[in-house]
C-alpha cells in the first residue's frame, strides 16, 4: 500500500523454526562451553549456557545471566523455596502414589534413581553461591548440613566427586546426614518406598561405603520387604574392589542386583566382530559368580546415560574427536 506517495510493507510476524537448538564453542583454554535456544511456537525464546567451570545459565538478557536453578525457584509462589516446592511443580505425591498403582496393574515397577554420594554446589544443603534462604554448608561451620561434607580447607577446598567441585561429595559417616537419607523415621529413602516406589538404583554404588549399604538396604526392606536395591557397578559385582578395599555387594547382601554392563560389552564385541571372548565371560563367569537370588535381578542393557548409544555403536562411527553437539547429530 502507498502512505504520503512511498511504498510501505508490514510484516506481522517473523516466521521461527521452534524447537530446540544447541552449540558447542571451544574457549582459549581449551574448555567447551556449550549453549541451547528453545524456541517455543509463541512467546519468547529462552538461551542456555553454561562456563568453563560447567555452571548451566539461563541468559535474561545480552549481558546477563542467573544459574538455572534460579529461574525454576522464580517460577514458585512467593512462599515456597524448598525443593519439595519444585517437585511439586511437576506433581504432587499422590499423583506419584497413582502411578506406581497404575504401573502395577500393568505389571511395572516405579524404581527410583538415587545419588547418594554428592549433592550438587547449588544445593540447598551446600548453597554455595547463596542462592537458598537456608544457611549451607559452604556459608557457616553453623550450618545444620555442615557435617554432610568434608572440608580440607574451609570453605573453598572440599572433597568432591571426581575432582568436580560442582559436585561436593558428602560424607556418609554424618549420622545427621544418615538420619535424614535412611533411619529417620520419614527419611527420603523410606518415605519414597511408602508413597509407591519398588525400589532404588544406587548411582556410583562403588563409592558408597558397605556400613551406608547395609543401612539402605534395611530401610528399604523395613517398608517393603520385596523392595528392590540395585546397584551401579560396572564389573563383575562378586568379586569387585573398590579403593584397595573388597565390597560386600553379594556376600554382604547389600545388593539385590546390579547394572549388567558386562553383558553390554560382551553382546557389542560380538556384533561388531570382535571376537566372543568377552560374551562367554559375561555368560559364564560373570552368571555363575552371581548367588541364586540376585542372578535374575540383574539389569540387562544395552546402553545408559553413561554410555555411547546403541545405534552409535553399532554403526561404527569413529566418536572419539566428536563433540557433544556433532554426537547430538548423528
Amino acid at each position: 500500500f502507498l502512505i504520503n506517495g512511498a511504498e510501505r510493507v508490514i510484516v506481522t510476524q517473523l516466521v521461527r523454526s521452534p524447537g530446540m537448538y544447541y552449540g558447542d564453542t571451544v574457549d582459549k583454554q581449551g574448555k567447551h562451553n556449550y549453549t541451547a535456544v528453545i524456541n517455543p511456537y509463541r512467546g519468547a525464546w529462552l538461551e542456555y549456557e553454561t562456563d568453563a567451570a560447567g555452571v548451566f545459565y539461563v541468559k535474561i538478557d545480552k549481558n546477563r545471566k542467573i544459574p538455572v536453578s534460579v529461574l525454576v525457584r522464580a517460577l514458585m509462589p512467593s512462599e515456597a523455596s524448598e525443593n519439595e516446592d519444585i517437585i511439586a511443580m511437576f506433581g504432587d505425591e499422590e499423583t506419584f502414589s497413582r502411578l506406581c498403582r497404575e504401573a502395577k496393574k500393568h505389571g511395572i515397577r516405579i524404581i527410583l534413581d538415587g545419588v547418594f554420594n554428592h549433592t550438587g554446589d547449588d544445593s540447598k544443603y551446600f548453597n554455595k553461591y547463596g542462592n537458598y534462604d537456608s544457611v549451607g554448608a559452604f556459608q557457616s561451620k553453623n550450618s545444620p548440613y555442615y557435617s554432610w561434607y568434608n572440608f580440607i580447607e574451609y570453605p573453598n577446598v572440599y572433597e568432591s566427586w571426581w575432582g568436580m567441585t560442582t559436585l561436593p561429595q558428602v560424607n556418609e559417616q554424618s549420622e545427621e546426614l544418615r538420619e535424614y537419607l535412611l533411619t529417620g523415621e520419614n527419611s527420603i529413602v523410606k518415605k519414597w518406598i511408602r508413597l509407591g516406589a519398588s525400589g532404588w538404583r544406587l548411582d556410583v554404588a562403588d563409592e558408597l561405603p558397605d556400613e551406608f549399604l547395609d543401612e539402605f538396604r534395611n530401610a528399604v526392606k523395613k517398608e517393603n520387604a520385596d523392595g528392590l536395591v540395585l546397584g551401579e557397578v560396572w564389573e563383575d559385582a562378586s568379586n569387585k574392589c573398590a579403593y584397595s578395599k573388597m565390597k560386600s555387594y553379594y556376600n554382604g547382601k547389600e545388593l539385590d542386583g546390579v547394572m549388567n554392563y558386562p553383558l553390554r560389552r560382551g553382546i557389542i564385541d560380538y556384533l561388531l566382530g570382535n571376537g566372543h571372548e568377552s560374551l562367554a565371560y559375561a555368560l559364564t563367569d560373570v552368571t555363575y559368580n552371581a548367588p541364586e537370588r540376585v542372578l535374575h535381578n540383574q539389569m540387562n542393557l544395552l546402553g545408559t546415560h553413561d554410555t555411547e548409544r546403541i545405534l552409535t555403536v553399532l554403526s561404527g562411527v569413529d566418536i572419539r574427536d566428536k563433540s557433544n553437539y556433532e554426537l547430538a547429530r548423528l
